[in-house]
């Protein structure tokens, strides 16, 4: 993938880094609206019928997006350079992965 150089918003560097992530998740959430517009890679498509097809020949290989959303999260306390950063961000993506029922696995409460 190639790396283009795009200015940066105007005021962004002014932000907080938690405005300036809140930022990048409204425009994700913008790109987001319309996901048959973003270009998927075949190599990505290729992958993804890959694991497919491994999800289908032994089901009991898989694991949950919440484990590994779990995972992840565990391993990036480890990492010392910006892990409270990566950790806020796993907690927003397995919040965003599941809407309420995450928040109330999250609070201890049930639904």
């Amino acid at each position: 993938m190639s790396s283009t150089l795009i200015s940066e918003p105007p005021g962004f560097s002014e932000l907080s880094k938690a405005e300036q992530v809140r930022y990048l998740l409204a425009l994700w959430d913008q790109i987001a609206d319309s996901p048959g517009e973003i270009p998927v890679p075949d190599s990505h498509l290729e992958l993804a019928e890959a694991r497919l097809t491994d999800y289908l020949n032994d089901p009991s290989s898989s694991h949950s997006a919440f484990d590994v959303l779990d995972r992840l999260a565990e391993k990036s306390k480890s990492v010392p350079t910006g892990s409270r950063t990566k950790t806020l961000l796993m907690q927003t993506s397995r919040r965003r992965l599941s809407g309420t029922k995450a928040r109330n696995l999250d609070s201890g409460t049930s639904s």
